[in-house]
């Protein structure tokens, strides 16, 4: 576990912007909030001024959600953002970089002169850490390997091999670690069928002062598959969940459901016509699922369709809870897969020094091994654009393309998470409403 101070740029250069928790934290809030109220107001802009206004409007608040995750990613996490690597590794081009870091510090560093005294050694996972950082030459790495550089000198002078900060000189390592890397990189781009890499997904547990932030969007993440759980514990019990459920000849590890046993409910509120004619026709295609159209389904209907069904699609507002209690979900035998396409259906709501509730925690309470729920209020016409796209990369409607052309989407037949972290670039603003819907569990595959 790595513990990483959010201010820890300030102690070294007092002319740094502050870039802390509280404030980000109101500025999520202040997008949220504007993203809610303007995502309701909609059906109220009848002018072609006021449509251009509200246009305008939210545009301005998915730039601000797209900056606001650079931001947090560049001074929060800053050279640690290596944690979540998805380069693949190739064992020879990173025993040359290890040799290069080592000669690095030996060079720049007062406590490596004397080839005499006792080095002590890095842990490889350091060096994993540099080459999660990315190609040089696609962006600027210098902020970030200072960060790194610090954190090796922290590392020895933790083990008894003390540095001066001062006697260092980081604009010259810097240098050198980038034309380092780059070699790394360059070398690799030759050999893509000699990598290796077990980093196929990531999950993400989250703790309760920071569940609120769209994690998947961050610019090192977004487009990779990752998901979220709200403990270890609930994760051991979807790992449990998998492997009694799955045979061992399956192709790769997750969570595999009958195509031919899913549910859909869809408008129940008879109010979201557009929906309801964007997916009625390939829904009726599924001849063996139960399908709601266009009226309120029973707390029971709700219930027998999560209990008996691997699968079930909502198209309504919010996340259902109007049609199915907490304690309810929560008593459920078991639990198949639920994507709930509403606004806000996968918000937690805050309880100070208690754990966060909602809709995801009563779900995952009763058994539900993966789900698709949004972080706040999205438009209607986006999230349906976004939901063809994970249909279709999911394998659930063979052969049909989401592009104007027609053509079929790419990986068909993908997790459900790496649908969803496709499916993001589908929504015209790619934040304020792609960056909202997140899975809350572990990768899930139709069979």
């Amino acid at each position: 576990m790595v513990r990483l101070p959010l201010t820890r740029h300030n102690s070294r250069d007092d002319y740094e912007a502050r870039w802390e928790y509280e404030s980000m934290l109101e500025e999520l809030s202040e997008i949220v909030n504007g993203a809610n109220v303007s995502a309701h107001n909609a059906k109220d802009m009848t002018s072609k001024g006021a449509r251009s206004e509200w246009w305008n409007q939210r545009e301005s608040l998915d730039t601000q959600l797209r900056d606001l995750l650079s931001v947090i990613e560049y001074h929060w996490l800053g050279g640690f953002k290596g944690v979540f690597c998805q380069y693949a590794l190739h064992k020879e081009y990173m025993a040359k970089f290890k040799s290069a870091f080592d000669k690095i510090l030996a060079k720049h560093l007062p406590s490596r002169q004397n080839k005499r005294a006792k080095r002590v050694n890095i842990d490889y996972r350091i060096l994993e850490l540099f080459i999660g950082l990315g190609r040089p030459d696609e962006q600027d790495l210098e902020e970030a390997l200072v960060d790194l550089i610090y954190f090796v000198i922290d590392i020895l002078q933790f083990h008894g091999e003390g540095n001066a900060y001062d006697e260092v000189d980081f604009d010259v390592m810097v240098l050198e670690f980038t034309d380092a890397l780059a070699a790394y990189h360059k070398g690799v781009s030759f050999h893509p069928n000699e990598v290796a890499s077990d980093v196929d997904h990531t999950i993400l547990i989250l703790d309760k002062s920071v569940h609120m932030f769209p994690w998947e969007s961050l610019p090192c993440l977004r487009g990779h598959s990752v998901s979220r759980l709200p403990s270890l514990a609930s994760l051991r019990d979807r790992i449990l969940m998998m492997q009694e459920k799955n045979p061992s000849q399956q192709p790769q590890p997750g969570f595999y459901v009958d195509k031919a046993r899913g549910a859909y409910i869809l408008n129940p509120s008879s109010d979201l016509v557009n929906t309801q004619k964007a997916f009625e026709e390939d829904l009726r295609t599924l001849k063996t699922w139960e399908g709601i159209v266009n009226r309120p389904p029973s707390e029971e209907e709700f219930r027998r369709n999560l209990e008996e069904r691997e699968l079930l699609l909502y198209f309504g507002h919010g996340s259902g809870a109007h049609f199915i209690r907490a304690r309810t979900l929560k008593k459920l035998d078991k639990c198949g897969i639920a994507l709930l396409l509403g606004c806000s259906s996968g918000a937690l709501k805050d309880t100070g020094e208690f754990e966060p509730y909602g809709m995801p925690i009563n779900y995952l309470l009763g058994g539900c091994p993966s789900m698709v729920a949004t972080l706040w209020d999205v438009t209607d016409k986006d999230i349906d654009r976004f939901s063809k796209d994970v249909f279709n990369r999911w394998g659930l409607f063979s052969g049909r393309g989401n592009s104007k052309k027609g053509r079929e989407v790419e990986a068909p037949n993908a997790s459900l998470v790496e649908a969803v972290a496709k499916g993001r670039e589908s929504c015209v603003l790619k934040y304020l409403n792609g960056a909202a819907p997140v899975v809350y569990g572990i990768p899930a595959y139709l069979s």
